[in-house]
């Protein structure tokens, strides 16, 4: 259990809830170590076990190849028999790398934080399709964003590298949570490359509540990927309002974070759809099983380890872990079949997607696409193309007089 009190009472309530209140689902926080802890316990239980977080935890660096880091990556998923992740880890990692290989940039620079999270994405890059494109990996170490910034700009330098690989475009890969991406953007302000020429692809699924407004008007372009589902929201936006769902999340973590840039939504709307699939999936259930709880249904009886008594799993658990993972449903956050932790490439992961945002030379977050598993990226850039344009026109025709003026003008002398 470790030495965190915190940590203990927060397991200490769940077993004894487990009890009194008869769970038969559990909700985990977006924290790694009370995750790895609740999903022992739930194991034990055959208790389903939601979560949210972007576990990078158990990655390691290999040669494998991306489809084979899939397949591992369902393999230790499923390894926990009560786990149900709702975030699409594996789909985001397969955006990202697509979306590299979709502009053909053939040099990025990756920078990053976090040395685990990180060995998520190392796989993809690695495979077969970008042996052509080279990769930079700058990692700030001691929170120092300033030195991280300044090995990119050096980085940048045409002079240092082989001129086939120099280009007036620098792409870069940021790696980071909110908080992180903020901070180091805050440096590479400093450092004088938030303009133009640069263009910053994020893992974060959280650009549209990001604070950008220090960035925007620079005119680099900045791109992540969304895994809110537009369609959910046209089909029920006569009982779900998404803006007001937005406003009181965002109210209340800021309530308990104040000053934070660590804001998720993107967790809010996966948690959204863990509680939607669960009381789907438990409504179906109970149809077929009496899982209602009762004192001469021994199916029916949960207990934790104790002096007195050995544990005793959920009798229905089993079954019902396997009805949720099998249970189709669309939600927030699109197609939710694909817990069902097959390959990408299975057909019961094909309905998923992330639409593409961008902020760019509009000055604004715009929706230009979208991702899914089997065609790779659809995105239009022209309206952000036509903004440059039209500016670049505009600035022409204001240095027209005075270009007009130095031409008409003799020297006296």
């Amino acid at each position: 259990m470790g030495t965190d009190s915190s940590l203990v009472l927060k397991m200490s309530r769940n077993v004894q809830a487990f009890e009194e209140d008869k769970i038969v689902s559990l909700f985990a926080p977006a924290e790694h170590s009370l995750i790895s802890q609740l999903t022992r316990l739930t194991d034990t239980l055959d208790v389903p076990l939601f979560t949210v977080a972007d576990d990078f935890s158990y990655h390691k660096l290999d040669s494998l190849s991306a489809e084979q880091h899939q397949q591992r990556l369902a393999r230790k998923q499923q390894l926990s028999s009560s786990r149900i992740n709702v975030f699409p880890q594996a789909q985001l990692m397969e955006a990202i790398s697509d979306l590299i290989m979709h502009w053909r940039w053939n040099r990025v620079i990756v920078v990053y934080v976090d040395t685990q999270r990180i060995k998520r994405l190392i796989p993809f890059l690695e495979g077969e399709p970008y042996f052509g494109i080279r990769f930079y990996f700058v990692r700030v170490e001691n929170k120092d964003f300033l030195e991280a910034s300044r090995k990119i700009k050096m980085l940048e330098d045409c002079a240092n590298i082989n001129q086939r690989e120099c280009s007036e475009y620098s792409r870069i890969l940021i790696d980071m949570n909110p908080q992180d991406t903020h901070t180091f953007l805050l440096a590479a302000l400093q450092m004088g490359f938030i303009e133009l020429k640069h263009w910053f692809l994020l893992t974060s699924t959280d650009l549209k509540v990001m604070d950008m407004e220090l960035f925007r008007h620079n005119h680099a372009r900045f791109i992540a990927v969304d895994a809110v589902y537009p369609p959910f929201l046209q089909e029920n936006k006569a009982i779900f309002n998404f803006t007001d769902f937005k406003d009181s999340v965002k109210n209340n973590w800021f309530k308990q974070n104040p000053g934070s840039k660590n804001f998720k939504m993107s967790e809010a709307a996966f948690i959204f759809d863990a509680v939607y699939l669960a009381a789907h999936s438990v409504l179906n259930f109970s149809q077929l099983y009496p899982i209602e709880p009762s004192s001469g249904v021994h199916h029916t009886t949960v207990k934790c380890r104790s002096t007195t008594h050995s544990q005793v799993p959920y009798g229905y658990g089993r079954k019902l872990i396997n009805h949720i993972r099998n249970t189709t449903l669309i939600g927030l956050t699109g197609d939710l079949a694909r817990i069902n932790l097959q390959p990408i490439q299975h057909p019961a992961n094909h309905n998923f997607s992330f639409r593409i945002n961008l902020l760019g030379y509009t000055g604004r977050i715009d929706d230009i696409g979208y991702w899914e598993p089997v065609t790779d990226v659809h995105v239009n850039m022209s309206q952000d193309s036509k903004v440059q344009l039209q500016r670049n026109v505009k600035v022409s025709d204001e240095l027209k007089p005075t270009l007009g003026s130095l031409l008409l003008w003799k020297d006296p002398m």
